[in-house]
Parts: structure tokens; sequence; C-alpha cells
């Protein structure tokens, strides 16, 4: 085996899982903006970062790499700015999810 190939396979390994963290983010803040998880997930959103820092470092020789690497940092900022949001929409109390909570328990309230 080459040792271009070696690699290859390495870069696309740590590829594949910084998708799936990226993915598992957006898992992980979907369930805190829903209420399931009760602190904000702030390790996991580092652990991503570093990783894309990490990976930054990396020096990628083909341009299916690269193209590749461009389309998870662009998804990262896609899920940043989603995160950025929805936080902010918290704060000001107009996140869609918290709004219908408190609707709930308000109709909660003067019914029983």
């Amino acid at each position: 085996m080459a040792r271009g190939e070696r690699i290859d396979r390495q870069l696309k390994m740590r590829m594949d899982e910084l998708e799936k963290s990226l993915h598992m983010l957006r898992v992980v803040y979907n369930k805190y903006f829903s209420g399931i998880e009760s602190v904000e997930p702030v390790r996991e959103k580092d652990a991503v970062r570093r990783a894309f820092i990490e990976m930054s470092r990396v020096h990628m020789t083909t341009s299916r790499d690269k193209f590749r690497f461009r389309q998870l940092k662009a998804k990262s900022v896609t899920i940043d700015s989603w995160i950025s949001r929805s936080i902010l929409q918290i704060e000001r109390g107009t996140h869609p999810k918290m709004k219908f909570r408190a609707q709930l328990a308000e109709r909660r309230r003067s019914v029983g």
C-alpha cells in the first residue's frame, strides 16, 4: 500500500468523524432547544471547533478532499448561525418552542 493511499484513508476517516460530530451536535442542540437537555452542550460545540482547527492544519492534496472539507466547514457555519439565532430567540422569548410552552403553561394555570 502506498503512503499516499494510507494518508487519504486516514483523512477520509477523520472527515467522516467530523461529519458525524456535526450531525450529533445538531441533534444535541435540538434536544437542548426542545427542553429534553437542561444544559447547553458547550463541550460538544468546542470539540467540533477544535476538530475543525486541527483539520485546517492538515495538508490536503486532492481537490476532492479540499472540496469536502469546505463543504463541512460551510455546514458548520450554518449550524453555528442556527445555534446563535435560536439562543438569541430564547433569550428574547421569541423562540417558537418556548412560546408554545409558555402558552401551554398559561392555559393550564387558567383552567386548573
